[in-house]
């Protein structure tokens, strides 16, 4: 019977391994489900968190913010203190700010401003600006000394002279009438003008750019808006051209600028108005031009404007920005025309002070049309509609 027996002896062992099979199959099967609950259970605790922090903790935000301002360092300089101290003077702190903003900030400014004679508007810059002047005023106002530079004698010079009303009023509009530019003035010169044939406004505007006179278009320097790090060359429209801002940054290069706008001799306006600081722009020369629109629109413009209209605009714009240091009379014409609400003027002065010397400027709108032709002793002569009122 030995085959019998060896059948019953390996019957045992075969039964084992099967049971143990099975138990090992069922052991996996645990560890898995375990592992998918874990997961399952960091799945749902991190989703927890997430929404806690986002969304059921917003009260304590305030708190978040106020422990981090704690963190930040607190300018206790003299000059920041200084300016806070300046920004809560003019602040009415019993006002709600979330009933009116303005009267918050701005309230107890507006309550205890006052404006000087002469001035037309008041705000916190033209106050630093008078800061200043007060400043410059005490330096020119010193006499002239051996070992003063040049520019320093000339300035003092400036002030005296402006300052010497009685001599003004003597010269009284001599020196602008002497001027070439009085004389090719057609409003001035009345039916005798003949500057018609000849006239060329390439040639025009180069030479009253060259005098900082801007009638067609404005330049200047400033940071670029797009890099700070660099100062860029712009031209742009008239003020009252700019108002879509979002066409503001137009880069190109000063000959791409007279290909594009080849009905005016813009590089050369340019050229001619750096020259004054004798600067020379390269073609290469970076400008940045501010609403191209208006430029586009204004070849057709100048293409079917009067010429005589055109040589009045640049014979008003070079007077309005030379007769302001004259007579008393144009100085109250100045104040007149600024208080009218579409004046583009911020201050003038109806009579002299040293302040309005300090702060003569170099342009500016002074009058209308007829109040100047007429003050300048010339009846404003209107021979078409094409050019009246410029």
């Amino acid at each position: 019977m030995p085959s019998s027996n060896a059948d019953s002896e390996t019957e045992p062992i075969f039964n084992w391994s099967l049971s143990e099979k099975r138990s090992g199959t069922a052991h996996r099967c645990l560890i898995f489900l375990v592992i998918l609950l874990f997961i399952a259970s960091a799945v749902f605790l991190t989703l927890f968190l997430v929404y806690f922090f986002k969304y059921e903790d917003r009260d304590k935000a305030p708190a978040v913010s106020n422990q981090k301002a704690d963190k930040m360092e607190v300018c206790d300089t003299m000059d920041c203190l200084k300016t806070a101290s300046l920004l809560v003077e003019k602040m009415d702190r019993s006002v709600d700010p979330c009933e009116d903003f303005a009267e918050y900030a701005c309230g107890t400014f507006l309550k205890t401003v006052k404006m000087d004679v002469g001035e037309t508007r008041k705000n916190s810059f033209t106050i630093l600006n008078d800061e200043n002047n007060e400043i410059l005023k005490s330096i020119l106002g010193e006499e002239t000394m051996p070992d003063d530079p040049d520019y320093v004698t000339n300035v003092k010079n400036l002030y005296q002279s402006c300052m010497d009303e009685a001599k003004i009023e003597d010269i009284g509009l001599k020196p602008f009438l002497d001027t070439p530019y009085a004389k090719e003035w057609p409003t001035l010169i009345g039916q005798n003008w003949t500057g018609e044939a000849a006239f060329d406004l390439n040639n025009v505007i180069i030479r009253y750019m060259a005098i900082s006179v801007e009638p067609i278009f404005s330049y200047g320097v400033s940071t670029d808006i797009m890099n700070p790090l660099r100062n860029t060359i712009w031209i742009t429209a008239p003020m009252e051209e700019r108002r879509d801002y979002f066409k503001l940054y137009n880069p190109t290069t000063l000959a791409a600028l007279g290909q594009n706008y080849s009905y005016m001799d813009i590089p050369g306006a340019l050229r001619a108005g750096f020259s004054i600081a004798n600067m020379t722009l390269s073609d290469e020369q970076e400008i940045t031009v501010l609403f191209p629109a208006f430029f586009e629109k204004l070849e057709s413009v100048l293409a079917n404007a009067d010429k005589r209209a055109l040589m009045n605009l640049f014979g008003f714009k070079t007077a309005l920005s030379r007769v302001g240091g004259l007579t008393k009379k144009l100085r109250q014409i100045s104040l007149e025309w600024a208080k009218r609400p579409c004046a583009p003027t911020t201050i003038t002065y109806d009579v002299t002070t040293p302040i309005s010397c300090v702060g003569f400027p170099a342009e500016d709108w002074l009058t209308g049309p007829v109040e100047l032709i007429s003050h300048l002793g010339f009846p404003p002569l209107w021979a078409s509609s094409s050019y009246a009122g410029l």
